[in-house]
């Protein structure tokens, strides 16, 4: 059986990190942010091997993502 399985990828690269050297970041939308899952968010950041689960402010409205720098 055939799944069909679409992912969206922002890629911003107007930030500089710590010493102000350019810096990519990779953001995907996992879907909006929602207050009563906030604990559950954080504790699945502690399970995943690669970037974080974070809020994102994207065209205007607050997600959950998963982010990667």
């Amino acid at each position: 059986m055939s799944e069909q399985r679409s992912q969206q990828v922002w890629i911003d690269v107007s930030g500089k990190d710590s010493h102000g050297l350019p810096m990519v970041q990779l953001i995907t939308p996992c879907g909006d942010a929602d207050a009563a899952r906030y604990e559950t968010a954080l504790k699945l950041n502690m399970t995943i091997s690669y970037g974080a689960l974070a809020i994102a402010s994207l065209d205007g409205a607050l997600c959950f993502a998963v982010v990667d720098n």
